[in-house]
């Protein structure tokens, strides 16, 4: 199985860094490596590494056709679908193409994570009201709070000052992991002009 996310810090804000939290609202975060190995999946054709083109998502489609139409494209791992990552070759009206990946750079992501925790154990003087929030930090703690993470390349300046955040009378604490992201180039060439039988 591949690994696309390369993580540099796991951060607790304004508490120094921590190990990789042991609740179900805990994430594995793991190293990503440059070379990829290759999945068959139930879509390709056995023995020969092909992906039908209708097997593709909507958003897998849109990325071959603009890679197909001579524009090579750039993304994180984490936007490529999973089908048309793991594509060898992808075959459409006939003709196989074969898709080349090179890695580009990193891009910063970050991951948010909130606990509840007992107000005795907190710092006042570290706490944020959550009416005081922007809406893009309303809108990344509670994700969280519902999710059990909030994933994003950015996250809003209140969220990395504080340590608490105040909800509904109940104090959570905020825990941030600052990651990097590979960003890939696609392309894609083609391979044979076999017609599908």
């Amino acid at each position: 199985m591949r690994r696309r996310a390369l993580l540099s810090t796991i951060c607790v804000v304004g508490s120094g860094c921590l190990g990789t939290p042991s609740s179900r609202n805990s994430q594995s975060l793991t190293s990503e490596t440059t070379t990829r190995t290759s999945v068959v999946t139930t879509t390709q054709i056995p023995g020969e590494g092909v992906t039908e083109y209708a097997s593709l998502s909507d958003t897998g489609k849109e990325l071959f056709m603009t890679m197909l139409e001579g524009q090579s494209i750039e993304r994180p791992s984490t936007e490529i679908p999973d089908q048309l990552w793991e594509a060898e070759h992808v075959r459409y009206k006939g003709q196989t193409y074969s898709i080349a990946r090179s890695p580009e750079h990193n891009v910063s992501s970050y991951t948010l994570e909130v606990w509840q925790v007992n107000k005795s154990t907190v710092d006042e003087a570290k706490v944020v009201q959550y009416t005081g929030l922007s809406t893009d930090a309303k809108h990344a703690f509670r994700q969280a709070l519902d999710t059990g993470s909030y994933n994003d390349g950015s996250l809003p300046e209140k969220l990395t000052e504080a340590q608490y955040v105040e909800y509904n009378q109940d104090h959570y604490e905020l825990r941030v992991a600052v990651g990097d992201t590979r960003v890939w180039r696609l392309s894609v060439s083609e391979k044979s002009s076999q017609s599908t039988s």
